[in-house]
């Protein structure tokens, strides 16, 4: 008998989402509020690797009040080098940019990287953990605790399916320039190019990012953000058995929440969200494709209307932007080993933008990261008004591109 059972217990031991939640999902128009498709969203969950998002939320506000650069450099102790795998592998010792470390969290879910940045913005990673909770609670994530920066497992560590939509929603509105690192397909560093787990990148049209999360316990997780024929959804899958699974679900999700009969693609309006009154009620639109979805044969009833806005509450940017939205920004396309690379790039960049965009903005210029020098490309005076299609134009090309300050 005994036997019986510590044989059970080794099987379920090597079952992936034994100890996961029940399965749990939502879909958010990220445009006015709306709650498209909700399953189990309120049921706790352990985040996994979605605990990063919050971790980067700190990291853009840091950023927003000029505590930091994106070229900034951040150290690496024993601790943060500690850190068991995914990880990029950094040493003690070592310096890592604030933008390297974006990307190495937004693509490689790296857990070393993730301990550096809390660090880096707070005494140990413990009182980090202390400053993302209070956070969630400020953004209206009522059922969040936080206890690490990576996500890593932890008894007490839980959210839901709705407060990581909020922490996304709040993302995407509070830090519109730096949202884009989130769709950041390759991270290339010391040589290695790391591809980002959240596969949606390469195969869903109009993917513009988030991020996956996987334990044991939480099973497999991905927030995505997708936009499609003037609709920007915002959707998370909490719990699934594996990669595929997610997915699929995923891409179920966003399919309904989009007009299927209308595949024509235009670079994102702007952001609503953040100038609509506190006080007007959001009501479930019950027309939706999205409600109307099967996705499981025992899918729940929908929430009751809430006002999404209300508990997500201050989604107006942390400071008032320096220039008007017709004035020009500053772009940049890459770092490189050599100036020659880096040229190449901008040049590459400009052909991708013929009349909008012109080689005398070009601009390169070296930066030192762990003793070795890179050369950034970056095109001066880009008309900001424009600035999302001209990046997707560049993107289309193979190449980053992100606004960075001047």
């Amino acid at each position: 008998m005994i036997i019986r059972i510590i044989t059970t217990l080794f099987i379920l031991s090597l079952t992936p989402n034994v100890f996961a939640s029940q399965f749990a999902s939502i879909a958010i128009d990220a445009e006015s509020g709306k709650i498209k498709h909700a399953m189990n969203s309120d049921k706790p969950h352990s985040p996994a690797s979605l605990t990063k998002m919050m971790t980067i939320y700190l990291l853009f506000e840091a950023l927003e009040k000029g505590k930091y650069s994106l070229s900034s450099l951040l150290s690496v102790s024993k601790h943060a080098s500690s850190q068991p795998p995914t990880k990029i592998h950094v040493k003690p010792g070592d310096k890592i940019t604030v933008q390297h470390a974006i990307e190495a969290l937004a693509t490689k879910s790296a857990n070393d990287v993730a301990v550096v940045i809390a660090e880096a913005l707070a005494e140990n990673e413990s009182a980090f953990a202390q400053k993302m909770t209070q956070k969630a609670k400020s953004l209206g994530m009522t059922n969040t605790k936080f206890y690490n920066a990576s996500g890593l497992p932890h008894p007490y560590q839980k959210t839901t399916a709705r407060d990581i939509a909020t922490l996304g929603l709040a993302l995407m509105h509070h830090f519109p320039k730096y949202y884009t690192f989130f769709a950041t397909k390759f991270f290339n560093y010391k040589g290695r190019s790391y591809p980002n787990h959240n596969k949606l990148l390469f195969s869903y049209k109009g993917c513009t990012g988030l991020k996956t999360g996987y334990t044991r316990a939480s099973g497999f997780n991905l927030a995505a953000s997708a936009f499609r024929d003037n609709k920007n959804v915002i959707a998370v899958v909490l719990g699934e058995k594996s990669p595929g699974a997610r997915n699929l679900k995923m891409t179920r999700i966003l399919n309904a929440c989009f007009n299927e009969n209308n595949n024509n693609q235009s670079s994102p309006a702007k952001f609503m969200l953040a100038s609509q009154k506190l006080d007007e009620p959001i009501n479930q639109d019950k027309s939706s494709s999205c409600v109307q979805m099967n996705l499981n044969k025992k899918q729940q009833p929908l929430l009751k209307p809430q006002n999404l806005m209300k508990d997500i509450k201050k989604l107006t940017p942390l400071s008032t932007p320096k220039t008007p939205l017709s004035s020009n920004i500053t772009l940049q396309v890459g770092a490189y080993k050599t100036p020659q690379a880096a040229r190449r790039a901008g040049e590459k960049a400009i052909k991708a933008n013929k009349g909008i965009l012109f080689a005398k903005n070009v601009l390169i210029s070296p930066y030192l990261v762990n003793g070795k020098k890179l050369y950034r490309a970056q095109i001066k005076n880009v008309p900001q008004n424009k600035s999302g299609k001209i990046c997707q134009g560049i993107k289309n090309q193979k190449l980053p591109c992100i606004e960075v300050s001047t």
